[in-house]
């Protein structure tokens, strides 16, 4: 599956640890954001949409990803503040049909194909996006229960640490093959 990381409309909410990176680079627990989206949602493709000024160096570092590029193809949008979890990453990446998977107002995922893509892409090439951007667009409207964290200020880091350290560690532990352990311990 492609999937495209959004930053958006809330972002300047973050200033300043999110001026020179991308906000999916923040790290809260062991891993960036960024990190968590990839393991969760085991990606075919990934494209960063960022502010303008941040293209050139996201395109240097990470030279696999497409940056400000949008999809051609059905693309899954996942919001760069949204901690997911197992569970959340399940439901949305089953989906076959376009939705938009919001919170409180917050827009978690928008998976979209066709025509729907289409009008998703144009939203995004206009301006950082709200929920409110995607009423004009005819898609299934899902408001998330499940527990799901949002970054909405720097303090939220520091918040959600402890429990998204504990969770990294627990899904390190489970996929041995990428834990180094010291033989001093």
């Amino acid at each position: 599956m492609n999937i495209c990381i959004f930053e958006d409309f809330f972002i300047s909410n973050l200033a300043p640890i999110n001026y020179l990176r991308h906000t999916s680079e923040l790290i809260c627990g062991a891993v960036t954001i960024k990190d968590k989206i990839e393991f969760y949602f085991k990606p075919k493709s990934v494209t960063l949409y960022s502010r303008n000024y941040l293209a050139f160096h996201l395109r240097e570092k990470f030279r696999g990803y497409r940056v400000n590029n949008l999809p051609k193809d059905k693309c899954l949008f996942l919001s760069s503040r949204a901690l997911f979890n197992k569970e959340l990453a399940k439901k949305i990446s089953s989906r076959t049909k376009p939705a938009i998977w919001s919170k409180e107002g917050t827009i978690l995922a928008i998976y979209a194909d066709g025509k729907i893509l289409e009008q998703v892409n144009h939203i995004f090439s206009e301006k950082a996006v709200d929920i409110n951007d995607f009423n004009i667009i005819k898609i299934d409207s899902i408001e998330v229960k499940d527990k799901v964290k949002i970054i909405e200020y720097p303090s939220d880091i520091i918040l959600f640490t402890d429990d998204e350290l504990n969770n990294d560690i627990k899904l390190i532990l489970k996929s041995k093959n990428n834990l180094h352990i010291s033989q001093k311990c």
